[in-house]
């Protein structure tokens, strides 16, 4: 089952929620910090999920999104920028 989530990106505090691939919700909105803390609590939303199976959509603000990407990279996940 494939996992879609959706980050809008600002400065300082980055939102996400998780659905499915049927437009079911598995994680409402929440927030976490652009930092190193808030970028592992937002891993730790999705790592029960195989990665093969979990796609990350979010808008290049900037170059706010900057960091949230080698997360991403490092991490191997699919994403769309």
């Amino acid at each position: 089952m494939t996992h879609y989530i959706g980050v809008d990106i600002a400065k300082f505090v980055h939102y996400a929620c998780i659905i499915d691939h049927l437009g079911k919700v598995h994680q409402t909105s929440f927030p976490f910090d652009n930092s190193a803390d808030g970028f592992q609590l937002f891993l730790s939303k999705f790592s029960s999920y195989d990665k093969g199976d979990v796609v990350i959509g979010f808008e290049s603000t900037a170059h706010y999104h900057e960091n949230l990407l080698f997360i991403y990279v490092k991490n191997r996940i699919q994403s769309m920028v």
